[in-house]
Order: C-alpha cells, then sequence, then structure tokens
C-alpha cells in the first residue's frame, strides 16, 4: 500500500518537475486601425494608420517607442492595405519618422508585469532601399547583453524574412529592434507557463499522499 501511495504521489508530481515553457505570438493584428489616423509617411508614401503616441500592448507585451516633438516621428503604427506595393498582408509593427528623428527609431520590449522571456523569432519587411540590415539587442536578467544583426533581402518590401534567435536570447528583460524603414511582425515569445488550477490541485493531493505514506511508514 505505501508503494502504491508512493508511486500515485511521484506521478501527480511529475509535470512540476519538468520545465514548463508557452510560447506567445505578437501579431499586430489587433491594431486599432478604425480609432487611428491614416497618414502617408516616408520617402515612399507609405500608408501608415498611426496609434496614439508611443506605447502598444499585446497578449502581455508592451512595446514602447521615444516621444519627439517632430510631426509623426517616433509614433507607433502600422502599414496598411491602401498602399499594396508595401502591405505584407496584414498589420505589422511600424515606426512612422519624420525630421532628424528617423535614424533614431526603435522599439524597447518589456512584459507588462516585468517578467523575463525569451525571444524565438521574429518577421520584419524591408521598406528602405539604404537600411539593409535588423539589429536586436537583448538585455538579460542577470545583468548580460546580447546582440545580433541580420542582413535583409534587396526590395522586399511587402514580403516578410523570419529572423530566429538562439539560447543566447533568452531570461530577457528587454528586447530593442532598429526599426527605420522596417515593418516587424509575428514576433515569438517564449514565457514560463503558469500551472492551471487543475494542476495545483493535482499536485496537492500529491503531496498529501506523500504525508500519508510517510506517517504510514513511522507506525
Amino acid at each position: 500500500m505505501k508503494h502504491a501511495l508512493s508511486l500515485i504521489s511521484l506521478a501527480l508530481l511529475a509535470p512540476f518537475a519538468q520545465v514548463h515553457a508557452a510560447t506567445v505570438v505578437a501579431d499586430f493584428n489587433e491594431i486599432p486601425m478604425t480609432a487611428s489616423a491614416t497618414t502617408s509617411l516616408g520617402p515612399n508614401g507609405w500608408a501608415v494608420e498611426l496609434i496614439p503616441c508611443c506605447t502598444y500592448v499585446e497578449d502581455g507585451f508592451q512595446f514602447n517607442t521615444a516621444w519627439s516633438p517632430t510631426k509623426y516621428a517616433m509614433q507607433i503604427g502600422a502599414i496598411t492595405d491602401t498602399n499594396p506595393y508595401y502591405w505584407t498582408g496584414s498589420q505589422g509593427l511600424f515606426h512612422s519618422y519624420g525630421g532628424s528623428a528617423q535614424y533614431t527609431n526603435s522599439f524597447e520590449v518589456t512584459r507588462v508585469e516585468g517578467g523575463v522571456f525569451d525571444l524565438v523569432s521574429l518577421d520584419v519587411a524591408a521598406f528602405n532601399n539604404s537600411q539593409r540590415f535588423f539589429a536586436v539587442y537583448g538585455y538579460q536578467a542577470g545583468g548580460g547583453f546580447v546582440q545580433k544583426s541580420f542582413p535583409l533581402l534587396d526590395d522586399s518590401y511587402n514580403t516578410l524574412e523570419t529572423l530566429t534567435f538562439g539560447d543566447d536570447f533568452k531570461n530577457l528583460t528587454s528586447v530593442s529592434f532598429s526599426a527605420y524603414g522596417q515593418q516587424i511582425d509575428n514576433i515569438t515569445f517564449g514565457i514560463a507557463a503558469v500551472p492551471e488550477p487543475e494542476a495545483w490541485a493535482l499536485m496537492l493531493t500529491g503531496l498529501t499522499l506523500v504525508g500519508i505514506a510517510g506517517r504510514t511508514r513511522k507506525v
């Protein structure tokens, strides 16, 4: 009986001995297009829907950008289908810009509650002929810093490229992307999964059985 209880409790506790992880994909399809102001920006007249000011939140992740007094500069937006030549098929994160701010565009990404995360992959479309690389900077929980640059396809415009990241981009507190003349989409993050209430109930049951087995062994 004691042996049976121990086996049952170990089976119930086994899932908690494993590393639980989940992925979250920010696809930006929830960008409030109808609540934004449409404008044309950039040397190619890209049609953009602007998100009010400087922050966008999706699936527990916050995308921030610096604010600039330059008109439309450093504001989060999304390329729209009003200009099919630059339309990738869905909304994607984009930096509007203007004046001297065009060379300082970047996104900072953090979790809303401040937790750590992994950067797994993201899609990029390059709209600017002179900007042929995409730089990513990761800030780790232990104080470390990682960086990776990717060459981009020439004249990709409305073609998304998938960029993948390795083990260096794990346990991050924030990530920054270069963003001049580039649209970002489908960012895959890795996060620690929170056990469901049913899983916690199983764990408590297992601990109770372990305690019963221990007391029985002493008798």
